[in-house]
This record gives C-alpha cells, sequence and structure tokens, in this order.
C-alpha cells in the first residue's frame, strides 16, 4: 500500500474531486500581497502521520517550517466486548452452565440453554425474555456511521433473529440492538453476528452461541410395587426423577385420587434442576383389606402401582374405647398400667401365636423392661372360645410412645400387630402464675423468665442480645422442668448463648499497609530515596506524617493508591476527602488533588483502595491533606470516631537542560560561542557540553540556524543521537531533518557536541544554535559569533607562555552588542613574567600572495625584541627563522602591541 502523503495545489480543477498535484515549486508574491496554497492530506493507511512542509526564501537560505499533522480513520464500531455485551467473563468450564455471557477466552458469546421450539413458535411476540438480549452498538468515531447487521449463516429458517436490521449512528452515540435465539433442534448451535460499516471494507464480527434443550425427565422404577402389606402398617416407595438436559424441569403427578385414600405423596409437584436427582416418596397404608393395581401420570409418563392388603384369620379384641389402639393414658415414672386382649382364631385350623416387641426406632432400648405380656406364646384351636392375654405396662423412666406397632403377634403363616399407644409419662406438678416476665444475663435478657406448657403446646423463647463493649460474651443459661427426673442435670439443663460484639474500623496504624507500593522513610534520608525511586511511586516521611509525589510533570496526571483494610467482622463505611492543608489555607488544592471514590464500604476481613490523582499545572509545590474516617451516621454503636490523616505534597516539574559549555554569555544572559578571527578556509572548533540538571530525562532539540553556511554541529562518539543531520550539509538526495540534532538524556547525563565554524567570507559572521526541551516552554539561543579575513601575509601559531584568557573574564564593556566581535588571535599572552628574566615567545609569518617575495622589519619597542628584526618571505613558503619575541626589563604583566610588515 501506497505511505501517505500531503498533496500541495494551487487550485482545484474543475470537475475533479481531487486536487492535481504542483508542477511549480516556487512562487513571486507581489509586495503587500499573498499566494494562496492548497495543502491536501490523502491515506491508504490507518493512522495519525505528520509531515512537515519546507520553505525558504530565495537569497536568504532561512528555511520557515510547517507542521502538517493528519489522521485517517475508517467509520467503525466499538469491538470491546464489556461495551458491547451486558456481561463478560474471563472463562468457562467445559461442563459449566452459563446464562447470556461473553466469554474472553473464546471470544464467544453464550445464551443460556434454551428450549426447543417449532418453527411457528419462533415468533419475536411470544418469545420470552431468556430468548433476547440487548447489545449496545456505540459509533467510536466523529463521523456518521451507517451499519448493517446480518448474520454469517443467516435466512429466514436461522436460529438467531436480530432488529433493527440497519442504524444509522451519529458520532459517539449509542444504539441498543436486540438478538433473539430458537433454536429448533436439540444441540448446540453457533453463528456470527456480522456489523457492515459503510466506507469500512473490514466488518465487525461477534460470535454467538446457543444450546437447543429437549426436556426428558428419566423415571426409575416405571412400576411402584408394594407387595402384601399389612394392615395399618405403613410401606413406602421411592421414585427416582433424573433430569440430564442443563434446563430445570418442572413436574407434576396426576390421578392420585384413582389410587384410593391409602396412598399419600410427600410432594405432589416440584422442580428437578439441571443434571440433578430427586427422590419422591409414595406411601401406602390400608385400614381394609384389598388390592389396588392403577397408573398414575408424571407429565407423559405412566407410572404403574400395585398393592395388596389382605386380613388374617386371628380376631384380636382391644378394650373398649381404644379406637384401634391400646391406650394406657400418661402414668408417673415407676407407675403401672393393665390392658387386656381377646384372641379368637375365626379359622378353619389351629393357629399357633407369639407375642413379640419390636423397637420404635433403630438402636432405641429394649422394651421388654416397660412392657410384659402374659401369656407371651400359645396355641389357638379352631373355635369360637377366645383366649385372653394381658398387658402390663411398667415404666422406671420417662418414656413416649404413641401410635406406633410395637407388639406384634405373630401365628405360624401370618400375623398381625396390635399398635400399643402410650404418651409420656409426666411427673405432678403445679402452675403458678408468672412472677417475673424477664431477666437479664450479662448482655443477654431472656423472655419470658418462666411459664406452663401444656401437653402437645409450644412457648417462644425470646432472647436479646444488647452488646455494651467489644469482645465475645458467653453465658450459661440454665432450664430447670419442675418435676423432672432429679438425676438429669440437677442444677438444670444446660444451654450456652454465645455472642460477639465489634465495633466498626479500618486499620490506621499500619504504614506498611496502607503505603504498600511506596517508598518508606523518614526526612533524613529522603535524598537518597528520591534517587532511587520509580515511576508513579511517591514517598511516605515517618517523621513528618507526609506523601510526597515525585516526578510529576507539568500538565502530567500522576496515581497514589492507599489500602484501607478492615480486620474486624463487621463491615464498614469510609468517608475519604482532601481537605486544604492548615499552613496553607489559601491553596488550591481541590484542582490539582483529588479522590476516587469519596466514599467506601468495606467488608468484612477485606480490603479496599482510595485513589488520589495529582495534576500540577504550574511548576510550584502543592499541598493538601488526605483523610479518611468512620462514617458516624451508618456506624452509630462507635464510640470515637476512628480517623487516618496525612499531609499530600507534590510539585509540579519541567524537564530542564543547561548549558555547561560556553560559560560565556552576552549582556541577555544567553550563551556565548565566540570563535576566534580566521584566515578564510581555515577552521576551528568550540565544544559544547548540555547536561540533564531535571528529576525527570529530557528529549533534545537543536536547530542551528546559519544564513551563511559557515557553521556546523556534529556529536562526539560519547554522545548518542536519536537522529542527527548527516554530514557538514545535507545532501541533495538525503530528506531534510525537522531538527539538526534530537537526543534523550536522563537525570544527570551529559552531553558533548562540537561546533565547527569555517569562514568563506571576510566579513563578521553570526549564526544562531536554539536549544528546545519537550515538555519545556522555555527556549535558549546560544550565540555563534566569529569573523572570516583574507590578507597577503598572517601570522600564525601564535601561543603564549599561559593559557588563553578565560571566557568569564572577558570585560564587560566587550560583551555589548555593537562592539562584541571575534577573538582576534594575534595577541600574545606572556602572563606574570620574572623581573630581569628573558621570556621567549616563538610565531609564524606566512606570505599568501601569488608570486610575491615580501619583505618584514620589527621596529623596536622595548621592552619588546623581535629575531630576526628584518627578513625576506617568499610566496607559499613561510619563514621559519625561529624568531623570537623577548620581553626584558622591568615591566610585567599583559602587553598587546600591534605590529607591521612591509
Amino acid at each position: 500500500m501506497a505511505p501517505p502523503a500531503l498533496l500541495c495545489s494551487s487550485a482545484v480543477p474543475e470537475g475533479s474531486s481531487f486536487p492535481a498535484r504542483l508542477s511549480s515549486y516556487r512562487w513571486v508574491v507581489p509586495a503587500q500581497g499573498q499566494v494562496v496554497l492548497q495543502v491536501h492530506f490523502s491515506s491508504a493507511l490507518l493512522g495519525s502521520f505528520e509531515q512537515r512542509l519546507h520553505l525558504e526564501l530565495l537569497g536568504t537560505k532561512r528555511p520557515y517550517q510547517l507542521h502538517c499533522r493528519g489522521t485517517c480513520l475508517y467509520p467503525s464500531i466499538s469491538q470491546e466486548p464489556r461495551e458491547v455485551f451486558p456481561g463478560c467473563r474471563q472463562s468457562k468450564a467445559a461442563d459449566a452452565i452459563i446464562s447470556k455471557q461473553y466469554v474472553l477466552s473464546t471470544g464467544m458469546f453464550h445464551f443460556r440453554p434454551l428450549l426447543c421450539a417449532k418453527a411457528r413458535d419462533r415468533s419475536k411476540a411470544v418469545l420470552q425474555d431468556d430468548n433476547c438480549e440487548q447489545l449496545s452498538i456505540c459509533n467510536v468515531t466523529p463521523w456518521e456511521a451507517e451499519v448493517h447487521f446480518s448474520f454469517e449463516r443467516g435466512g429466514s429458517g436461522g436460529t438467531f433473529l436480530l432488529e433493527p436490521a440497519s442504524m444509522q449512528l451519529g458520532p459517539k452515540e449509542k444504539q441498543e440492538l436486540s438478538i433473539w435465539a430458537c433454536p429448533t433442534s436439540p444441540g448446540l448451535v453457533e453463528d456470527s453476528l456480522i456489523c457492515c460499516i459503510k466506507g469500512n471494507p473490514e466488518p465487525v464480527v461477534f460470535h454467538l452461541c446457543c444450546q437447543g434443550v429437549q426436556v426428558k425427565l428419566g423415571v426409575s422404577p416405571r412400576q411402584l410395587h408394594f407387595n402384601r402389606v399389612l394392615l395399618h402398617s405403613e410401606h413406602s416407595r421411592s421414585l427416582l426423577l433424573r433430569n440430564s438436559c442443563p434446563l430445570p424441569v418442572a413436574w407434576r403427578l396426576s390421578g392420585l385420587q384413582s389410587l384410593g385414600e391409602g396412598f399419600s405423596v410427600r410432594q405432589r409437584q416440584g422442580t428437578v434442576g439441571p443434571r440433578s436427582e430427586l427422590a419422591v416418596q409414595l406411601c401406602f397404608r390400608s385400614t381394609k383389606a384389598l388390592g389396588v393395581e392403577k397408573k398414575i401420570r408424571l407429565e407423559v409418563e405412566n407410572i404403574e402401582v400395585v398393592a395388596e392388603a389382605y386380613e388374617v384369620a386371628l380376631n384380636i379384641t382391644l378394650p373398649e374405647g381404644a379406637d384401634g389402639c391400646v391406650n394406657f393414658g400418661v402414668l408417673k415414672v415407676l407407675g403401672s398400667a393393665k390392658q387386656v386382649l381377646t384372641l379368637r382364631n375365626q379359622g378353619q385350623c389351629k393357629l399357633a401365636y407369639r407375642f413379640r416387641l419390636r423397637p420404635t426406632e433403630p438402636g432405641s432400648r429394649d422394651l421388654a423392661s416397660h412392657l410384659t405380656v402374659q401369656p407371651q406364646q400359645g396355641l389357638l384351636p379352631a373355635s369360637e372360645h377366645p383366649v385372653t392375654v394381658q398387658l402390663l405396662f411398667h415404666s422406671q423412666r420417662e418414656i413416649s410412645i404413641e401410635d406406633k406397632a410395637i407388639l406384634l403377634c405373630q401365628g405360624s403363616s401370618s400375623g398381625r400387630s396390635a399398635a400399643a399407644k402410650q404418651s409420656k409419662p409426666l411427673l405432678p406438678k403445679e402452675t403458678k402464675p408468672s412472677v417475673k416476665a424477664r431477666f437479664t444475663l450479662g448482655m443477654f435478657t431472656v423472655s419470658p423468665a418462666f411459664g406452663s406448657i401444656l401437653p402437645g403446646e409450644q412457648q417462644l423463647v425470646t432472647v436479646d442480645c444488647a452488646a455494651e463493649l467489644p469482645g465475645p460474651c458467653q453465658e450459661q443459661l440454665l432450664i430447670d422442668i419442675s418435676s423432672r427426673d432429679p438425676r438429669d442435670n440437677p442444677l438444670g439443663i444446660p444451654y450456652t448463648l454465645l455472642a460477639e460484639s465489634c465495633l466498626p474500623a479500618f486499620l490506621a496504624d499500619d504504614l506498611e499497609c496502607i503505603f504498600e507500593g511506596h517508598q518508606i522513610c523518614s526526612s533524613s534520608n529522603l535524598c537518597q530515596v528520591l534517587q532511587t525511586v520509580q515511576e508513579q511511586q511517591g514517598v511516605f516521611l515517618t517523621d513528618e506524617n507526609k506523601f510526597i509525589f515525585t516526578k510529576v510533570l507539568v500538565g502530567h496526571q500522576a496515581t497514589a493508591r492507599f489500602r484501607i483494610c478492615n480486620v474486624n467482622r463487621i463491615p464498614c463505611d469510609v468517608l475519604l476527602s482532601i481537605k486544604p492543608s492548615p499552613s496553607k489555607l489559601k491553596s488550591h488544592s481541590g484542582q490539582v488533588f483529588e479522590v476516587d471514590p469519596v466514599r467506601l464500604s468495606v467488608p468484612s476481613c477485606s480490603q479496599a483502595f482510595a485513589t488520589v490523582t495529582f495534576t500540577p499545572r504550574k511548576v510550584k509545590s502543592y499541598h493538601c491533606t488526605f483523610e479518611a474516617s468512620l462514617d458516624v451516621h451508618t456506624s452509630p454503636a462507635a464510640v470515637r470516631a476512628q480517623s487516618l490523616s496525612f499531609e499530600i505534597s507534590g510539585e509540579g516539574k519541567l524537564p530542564e537542560v543547561r548549558v555547561l559549555r560556553p560559560a560565556l554569555k552576552d549582556r541577555r544572559g544567553n550563551p556565548l560561542l565566540l570563535f576566534r578571527r580566521l584566515l578564510l578556509g581555515a577552521w576551528e572548533k568550540l565544544p559544547l557540553v548540555l547536561q540533564n540538571s531535571g528529576p525527570v530525562p529530557a528529549q533534545v532539540l537543536l536547530d542551528l540556524l546559519d544564513e551563511e553556511g559557515v557553521f556546523f554541529l556534529k556529536a562526539r562518539p560519547s554522545t548518542k543521537c536519536l537522529y542527527q543531520a548527516v554530514g557538514m550539509k545535507d545532501s541533495a538526495g538525503e530528506e531534510r531533518k525537522p531538527h539538526t540534532a534530537s537526543l534523550l538524556l536522563q537525570r544527570g547525563q551529559t552531553a558533548e557536541f562540537e561546533v565547527v565554524f569555517k569562514p568563506t567570507l571576510a566579513k563578521r559572521l553570526e549564526g544562531k544554535l536554539h536549544l528546545s526541551v519537550l515538555d519545556n516552554p522555555s527556549e535558549t539561543t546560544i550565540r555563534l559569533l566569529g569573523e572570516g579575513y583574507g590578507d597577503d601575509f598572517t601570522l600564525d601559531n601564535i601561543q603564549g607562555l599561559v593559557a588563553d584568557r578565560e571566557e568569564q573574564n572577558l570585560p564587560e564593556s566587550s560583551l555589548e552588542e555593537d562592539s562584541l566581535e571575534a577573538d582576534p588571535g594575534d595577541h600574545i599572552q606572556f602572563g606574570f613574567c620574572p623581573v630581569g628574566t628573558p621570556c621567549t615567545v616563538t610565531f609564524t609569518i606566512a606570505n599568501r600572495s601569488r608570486g610575491q617575495a615580501l619583505r618584514f622589519q620589527w621596529l623596536p619597542e622595548p621592552p619588546f625584541h623581535f629575531c630576526p628584526q628584518v627578513s625576506l618571505v617568499v610566496s607559499a613558503f613561510p619563514c621559519c627563522s625561529d624568531p623570537a619575541w623577548q620581553l626584558s626589563g622591568s615591566h610585567h604583566g599583559a602587553v598587546r602591541t600591534p605590529f607591521s610588515a612591509t
């Protein structure tokens, strides 16, 4: 694909939708006039692009730059699942049942398992809410978007339906798309929602799936057979309902009325959960001999029930008023009662009988010590003569038998059971009116304190707990029943009351927990910690109770999280606020410091985080006070309002770069690179040293402005640049860089450059080197000053006895704008000389004329002496006869003496 490009044209041709490229790249602008240049942006790639147009005035060589920026996008909609679908989850287990959720790991939206519907039931009006879901379609581009929706396996017979089929979305507008799922066959059905956006060649695809389910309830067994059941005995059978589908199944038993009064069921209808089982108990108890073979219906299943009741030939006559049971009444412990049974054999043959006691429950004690049968066994002839049997009940402890078949009479081939009915023996007691309605035991209040309970009734006892102090509380409540067995808990039946009271609180003194992820230190070693602190990491001073935001640029946002930990067993509500610092009430802390949220509900034994953001707007220090306190309105039991408070400070900073060399500055304070006065064609280089003096990394941009093209910038090998203009001048085939050089300096790092001056004109030459730092609005201008000259002879290799003068020692008058000139380079610095001792400096005279010999003579000017004083220099051959300039006498100091050659 073609890269993005900026197209310039003077006008758009008539009838053309796209401008023509320029054929001429020069324009003549009339005086006080203008020329309109149209810039068009065209790209076949998505993204943001930047280019610069370079303009230059003819004859000045001064460049002008026009920054152009363009962004190319397709109309699109949001593809973030959390914005499109109401529910999302990270993953899904193989056998998990999920309902209307988007699984991020598989990229699939799952409807819940749905009932298979017939084709005529697929109308949107009759479908339930489980079959429908609303998707949020949002236009994320700044243009209108026309979206058309369809399914990959769509059509009139598809499983999925949607409405509307298309949308017209304005910029940043959101609309709802309704999708229905209606499977017609069992199994997993997958499809894809295709969202075609007008003007966008790439459609947005969302994958959907649903599971069609046909309800089927397994029943086991299909026939319930009770076999032969004795009269007045109860037998039960279990009907197991098994649901193997992922949907709950509602069931109902019908046809129970046809079975008769002897059948009962504990649950007639209900719901079997997904992939689970349910046992339904069917009981049979008959008071007369009969045979039953009926069918009951479970939804569409028929269950056959077979039962038979028969009557034995043994007739047992109970006492009058027994109503089918032997009733001994209510007796005291150690008391006794007697009842008489009459046995009559109505059969045609002899009948041997024997009485046996059966325990009421598995693991209960032997009943033979309470009930005696006389005679216990015998033989009944086939006659009408009855036989009497005595039942003697005598209990030595509390026991209750009610409507239980415990006495069995067995014959040689059949038997019948007689139920002995006996209520619990109660010790005599007196009923007194209550004298105290309630009593207090520690933090517990019991009501009522005592009372009377009639046989078969119950009494509700209320225990209130009023906690006053935090901590656990355990009390022992003794319940005494009058006339009870004295051997059983003589002091009373124990009942333990246990409670624990807590006050809402959170950790306010655990600094390691609160400031996790930040540095904690004291103010004495703050400087050392700040050298190693990382980005987005703060420092908390323990001795000053202060949290410090570090390395925050102006206009940027820094975030700090503080942990609020609740270690108690009850939840607590915490209020968060940012207040002005007491020492600086007029500071606008609310504009640069923000806390989110302002209220936290922390569950028991859990934690939450308070987020404070710091956005400095100026290069200055900001202060505020962070406070977290319990909400006393929701925690009225708190004795005192617990709070966490500390000071927060931060300073807005800018990336800074300092110019270490040159140290010389002009009257305006700008750094000055002062080159020597050079012969045309000669060159000199001076160092340029930059240092990052700020707290954060800085990106430095260098722009060299030189109309004459005599100054050049070159990085030393130790300095790594992001890019630099190639060579001393930009090659004709090289793309011109937006800046002369760009580099990134870490904190405290230095960069070294060499600025080269090579004059081509015999005059005073000036240039500028603009130094700018990204995210810092201020700029530094480094002035470049030199001078080129041409002459028939030159004085070369002039080196004084001392180093050149220091830049900072230049006289102030020489820094005036008008008088500022290049270093002449023809002065000899003798420095401090001992009195009476000659000091010698050697230099060279060069003849640069064309074919002409030059004769020179030094005029004597004590205390200076030249050797030789007269000589002849041939053209193109310098005279190096070791002339010496000697200083003698009582004079000392730096003397500048002009000289001439003839």
